[in-house]
């Protein structure tokens, strides 16, 4: 069987990234300003993601050490 290239994921074409989200999708609360998500979920690629109110599904950093 021939080697064939894999090509990756590209995480960033199917969700969107803290960049593409508008004002109105973002909160202030004590002084701290973070987006404001309706739910927040794991994909079945261990991906943590937000949807906002609008629908907008983000994907959420994650650190690794």
């Amino acid at each position: 069987m021939p080697d064939k290239k894999i090509i990756p994921f590209d995480i960033t074409k199917k969700y969107k990234t803290y960049d593409d989200l508008s004002n109105d999708d973002y909160r202030e609360v004590g002084g701290i300003v973070a987006p404001f998500f309706d739910s927040i979920y794991v994909d079945k690629y261990d991906n943590t993601i937000g949807k906002t109110k609008s629908g907008i599904e983000v994907l959420i950093p994650t650190s690794k050490k």
